[in-house]
């Protein structure tokens, strides 16, 4: 997942390279198509990596902030749900090993 995460980093960089909105139409297929052998390559990407992804690139008005900060909220509630999900159970397990123990 790392290297994934890495690849979008450096691909959300190139993004932000290109200033004007001609240049971004004129490369938009070339673009997309990249973005998506991003993410071919990898079957672990998830929806939280775009948002982090996402993250990357800062607002510019009080809108964009708005989005902004939604998408990290999201971003931290999906990964702080995830790892509840793997936390719960290990306790769980410790508190069943150590109950059976002593």
């Amino acid at each position: 997942m790392l290297r994934n995460g890495i690849e979008l980093d450096r691909f959300v960089r190139k993004i932000e390279g290109i200033i004007t909105e001609d240049d971004q139409q004129s490369n938009y297929s070339n673009l997309t198509k990249e973005y998506y052998d991003i993410l071919e390559k990898y079957e672990n990407h998830e929806t939280v990596d775009f948002i982090f992804a996402k993250l990357q690139i800062k607002p510019k008005d009080k809108i964009q902030y708005l989005n902004y900060y939604c998408n990290k909220i999201n971003a931290y509630a999906r990964t702080l749900y995830v790892v509840l999900l793997y936390i719960f159970p290990f306790v769980f397990v410790l508190s069943a090993l150590f109950y059976i123990i002593y």
